[in-house]
């Protein structure tokens, strides 16, 4: 009974073992359960290299003679790795050739060891054995990637997606288990699982642009320089080849290849560690020795048709397999920035050493990873607007992090310029101005030039709006503005006027003394201001100061620690202004406002710049009245004596006690020369005497006072202090 039922288990196994779900990776152990203990392994058939994993990249329609030595990417590929060898360049003259055309029959002879339909492209099903039908019947792991279909398994055309790049939508014997295995992928750089162990078969068509297919060569090797090195970074590179096929040739003469084959040469690489250095195949090859190779590396059989016979065997001098235990391999890890420590995402990072070339692109975050085994490497990277950068990176046994690649912005070019010429020119004579200095000037650029002997200068300037300026001694600077606009400009003229000779000046001194007893103020500051602005003096260890000042109206201020600022106003008119005394009055005693406004005779027109003389013994203190005839005075308390001057009026004499806090209210009427009469038939003429009577504040001229600005003095009245003459006014 024991051994009938041992019989059992030995028939039942093969056929449990095939009906295990997602099958079983050739070259791994396949497991069922054993009855009352642990699971029993079931020995895979032993593959010939420790390759586990293949992976077929399909490009689209270019000759070899249109990739090898042509563009960079696949090139290097098959400098370092091995490839299949172009007939009209290698040595022997042998090379890998497609079927026949267009590029369906080539897809189906590539999976199904038979071309199926030369001459379309057309959707057709067949019953043919083929690959997929063969791993699933083994239990061999498979998938495929189809980008930018819109679904599993797609039958029709849509978008960049064409079904007669996907062979295994032909097949009818996998047709119920397609969707499962043939995958649509969007975007296969973005979306392909490269952190994922891949199955022991992966095949991968790129979309139409990305292939080739309606681009060119150079862009599906861009496009591969980006997508292959990101699958070599992985861990499970290590047993792993990548081949990479072109599946017909359109550029390159005669089509015919070897043994009925009519699709021309196409290039076609092999990338392993196990492929290294291998160089060119040295045989004839064709799709239906990929086919033969892709069974003999995961132990599968033959479809039965073209693969796998002596007319078409597996390539398998293209593998160095006298080890099946690959080196070891460690982690090379790091980061491209920019100098301000910002990532470069997608930059180009190249690895090379005595035997290895490598090259993958960093992430969003500027960091990139390579596997290599021992040894030293320089690591190069390249962005666009970077200048490269390179390091050496040594591997002893142990993975290496921090690898760090700063990038400088590469210079710019400097912009085009233009010139621009024009001359320095007399505004009076329109003669040259010899040896003027010319600046041109914007936000990002500073130049100068030095007019010539006939008064030319130029510049060489970028596109931009400048200002320039002329200056020149014995000349007002002159400044412009223009804009360089991709042309040059000329009769560019700068016209200076002479400068005006400097003001004649006259001295206005006098003494700061405190009232009342008219001690010196050292140190005291003078100001003298005027519309056309302000300046300063200190008053000297014995109180005096002097301005040279040309001829116009100007305020004096005075003002010294523990006193009351004091505003005087002077006029200066052809002749110096002496003893023009400043008294001020400590801020221990109180002072008050007088203010008012000065008018003439029609009771509205305001007296501007007309002089008010407050004396009160030895103190004296002046104001002038401003465009509206307004004036006011802050003084001690106390009876004073005021005079009021104007140009071209009689002046006015009046007295006014300042009591208290409450502002004293002075308003003057002046009487212009012209109105008065000398008592004569004759006309008009200066009056000799006036008065003022103050009734109510208002002030009226009427008695002997000022005439033309000299005092005239009037019994019983004191003339201002000598200190006060200031001639004419």
């Amino acid at each position: 009974m024991v051994a009938f039922a041992l019989l059992v288990v030995l028939l039942l196994v093969p056929a449990f073992i095939a009906s295990v779900p997602g099958g079983n990776p050739s070259g791994s152990a396949a497991t069922v359960p054993s009855a009352g203990g642990p699971s029993l392994p079931v020995a895979a058939p032993a593959l010939p290299t420790p390759i586990r994993h293949v992976i077929t990249i399909m490009m689209e329609n270019e000759g070899v003679d249109q990739i090898y030595g042509k563009v960079p990417y696949e090139t290097q590929l098959a400098n370092k790795y091995a490839w299949g060898g172009d007939p009209f360049t290698s040595s022997p003259s042998t090379g890998y050739y497609a079927v026949c055309h267009p590029s369906a029959p080539n897809y189906l002879a590539l999976t199904a060891g038979e071309p199926l339909q030369c001459g379309t492209d057309a959707y057709n099903t067949y019953s043919a054995n083929n690959v997929a039908y063969v791993m699933d019947s083994k239990n061999v792991s498979w998938l495929a990637y189809m980008e930018s279909a819109s679904s599993n398994c797609q039958t029709s055309n849509s978008g960049a997606y064409v079904v007669h790049h996907d062979p295994f939508a032909y097949f009818t014997d996998i047709s119920n288990v397609c969707a499962k295995h043939v995958l649509a992928t969007p975007n296969l750089i973005k979306d392909f699982p490269y952190a994922s162990v891949p199955p022991a078969y992966t095949w991968i068509t790129p979309n139409y642009t990305d292939d080739g297919h309606r681009t060119s060569a150079s862009y599906g090797d861009t496009w591969l320089s980006q997508f292959v090195p990101k699958l070599m970074a992985q861990p499970w590179f290590a047993s792993t080849v990548i081949f990479v096929v072109w599946d017909e040739s359109y550029g390159q003469s005669p089509n015919s290849g070897y043994s009925g084959l009519v699709g021309g040469p196409v290039f076609f690489a092999a990338a392993s560690p196990y492929t290294l250095g291998r160089g060119a195949y040295g045989l004839n090859s064709s799709h239906y020795n990929l086919l033969s190779t892709t069974e003999w590396l995961l132990g599968l059989p033959s479809t039965g048709h073209q693969d796998g016979t002596s007319t078409f065997p597996a390539m398998k001098t293209l593998f160095n397999v006298t080890s099946s235990t690959p080196p070891p391999s460690y982690a090379v890890s790091g980061s491209v920035t920019n100098t301000t420590a910002g990532p470069i995402a997608g930059a180009m990072v190249y690895a090379n050493g005595s035997t290895t070339h490598n090259s993958t692109t960093a992430s969003a975050t500027g960091a990139f990873s390579f596997t290599f085994g021992n040894g030293t490497y320089q690591v190069t990277a390249t962005a666009p607007g970077y200048v490269p950068a390179s390091t050496s990176v040594t591997v002893s046994g142990q993975a290496v992090s921090g690898v760090s690649l700063v990038l400088s912005p590469v210079p710019r070019a400097p912009p085009p310029t233009y010139p621009v010429n024009g001359s320095v020119l007399d505004q009076g004579t329109n003669g040259s101005i010899t040896d003027s200095t010319v600046f041109a000037n914007n936000s990002s650029a500073s130049v100068s030039a030095t007019s010539s002997s006939t008064g030319a200068f130029s510049f060489e300037l970028s596109n931009g709006t400048y200002t320039v300026t002329a200056v020149a001694s014995g000349f007002d600077s002159q400044t412009e503005t223009f804009t360089v606009s991709g042309q040059a400009i000329s009769g560019l003229d700068l016209r200076l006027a002479p400068t005006a000779p400097p003001p004649v000046t006259y001295s206005v001194s006098g003494l700061v003394l405190a009232y009342p007893n008219a001690t010196p103020v050292a140190g005291a500051e003078v100001f003298a201001n005027s519309t056309a602005g302000s300046i300063a003096v200190a008053a000297t260890s014995n109180g005096s100061y002097e301005f040279h000042l040309p001829n116009g109206t100007y305020e004096l201020t005075a003002s010294a620690l523990g006193y009351a600022p004091l505003t005087d106003g002077v006029q200066v008119n052809g002749t110096a202004v002496l003893a023009l005394n400043l008294e001020l009055v400590p801020h221990n005693l109180p002072t008050y406002p007088a203010a008012g406004v000065v008018r003439n005779t029609n009771g509205s027109g305001p007296v501007s710049n007309a002089t008010l003389f407050f004396t009160n013994g030895s103190y004296t203190i002046r104001v002038l009245t401003n465009t509206t005839g307004g004036f006011l005075a802050i003084l001690p308390s106390g009876t004073y004596s005021v005079t009021v001057v104007a140009g071209g009026y009689v002046s006015a004499v009046t007295d006014v006690a300042i009591t208290g806090p409450t502002a004293t209210n002075l308003n003057f009427t002046l009487l212009p020369v012209a109105m008065t009469r000398s008592g004569s038939s004759a006309g008009w003429t200066v009056p000799t005497v006036y008065y003022l009577v103050a009734a109510a504040g208002i002030a009226v001229a009427c008695g002997t006072g000022w005439l033309l600005g000299r005092y005239v003095r009037r019994p019983g009245r004191r003339p201002p202090p000598q200190s006060r003459s200031r001639g004419p006014v």
